[in-house]
């Protein structure tokens, strides 16, 4: 069972990062839980609402969301715990192009029947 669980994360957080890039709200609200926590690789940290409303507007623009490392770990059948190293192509608010390698922990639940992020921390990695 837990291989099981861990293979739907992993297949929902590949649509996740595939929703950020093409902007797909609908997906992204149906796998973002309503209470989410989202602290990005700044230390700025937002809730579902706040975020997805930047998506929509376009303040976040992103290009490519890749996980080239990823670990998943399940606490019982109803949290999964998930790292690893994030690499995002952006369009910063000013018009430049960026990308952030960071080292990322996410929290999925099942809550309720159906898997949904919690919470995301990026942490950049050391540069050089």
């Amino acid at each position: 069972m837990t291989s099981e669980i861990l293979r739907e994360v992993e297949r929902l957080d590949g649509l996740r990062r595939k929703a950020m890039v093409d902007r797909d709200l609908a997906v992204l609200d149906d796998l973002l839980s309503d209470d989410l926590i989202y602290v990005h690789n700044n230390a700025m940290g937002e809730g579902k609402a706040e975020y997805m409303e930047k998506l929509k507007s376009g303040l976040y623009h992103y290009f490519e969301v890749a996980q080239p490392e990823l670990a998943l770990r399940s606490v019982g059948d109803r949290v999964v715990l998930s790292t690893g190293r994030t690499v995002l192509k952006v369009k910063l608010p000013d018009g430049t192009n960026k990308t952030v390698d960071g080292t990322t922990v996410t929290v999925w639940s099942n809550a309720s029947g159906k898997w949904r992020m919690e919470y995301y921390q990026g942490t950049p990695r050391p540069q050089g």
